[in-house]
């Protein structure tokens, strides 16, 4: 029952962030492209929120077996639990809902829009701005294709800031792969840089 009841709650709030991550998108400027949050946001609020609530559900559903065991004569006395344990629960649900709650605000309704004013990150919590000409570096990774030991899988796209840090897109956050390599050639020609294959890409599967 405990586990049907996770995964029940687990198919509506994946339904009901699908939902939101639609109205809260944002309309694509001229030219520019709007890019979808990475999909494993919504995967992990989908699990981490009914981890919460079925919890709270089950303890309601505990007392009513308890009151019925109760009327049959059948009592059970468990121990109660140590400082601890209790300390260490308390620490594991501080963890789960934050883990929820800036999960949902920084990533599962965060969309990132590439426009002639640069590679601007809409979220709910923080709002960045990378202007063309801090670009240094563009690569891209086809279908088919994976970087070997940097979990990089085709179709992949990422740009790399004269900082060092880099900005990493997969082909699910857009509406095709085409539309990736469409956008990459953008910010290619806005930046003066090219768009390069990563150096070692490799078709699947090889060794």
């Amino acid at each position: 029952m405990f586990v049907c009841g996770i995964l029940v709650l687990g198919l509506i709030v994946f339904a009901i962030i699908m939902g939101l991550r639609t109205l809260a998108r944002p309309e694509a400027p001229p030219g520019g492209w709007v890019i979808a949050p990475p999909m494993f946001f919504v995967y992990g609020a989908a699990l981490y929120t009914p981890a919460i609530v079925m919890p709270l559900i089950m303890r309601k559903v505990k007392r009513r077996w308890d009151d019925q065991d109760r009327g049959d004569g059948f009592v059970i006395k468990p121990k109660p639990l140590g400082l601890v344990q209790r300390v260490a629960g308390v620490l594991i649900v501080i963890l789960v809902v934050a883990v929820v709650v800036f999960g949902w605000s920084l990533g599962v309704l965060g969309y990132s829009v590439v426009s002639d004013a640069g590679v601007r990150d809409f979220r709910v919590v923080t709002y960045q701005t990378v202007p063309f000409g801090d670009i240094a570096e563009i690569w891209y990774l086809p279908a088919g294709m994976e970087v070997p030991g940097d979990d990089k899988k085709g179709p992949f796209m990422q740009i790399t800031l004269v900082s060092g840090r880099t900005i990493g897109w997969s082909g699910e956050q857009f509406e095709s792969a085409e539309e990736m390599l469409g956008c990459g050639r953008f910010i290619a020609q806005k930046s003066g840089k090219s768009q390069r294959l990563f150096p070692t890409a490799r078709p699947l599967g090889t060794r």
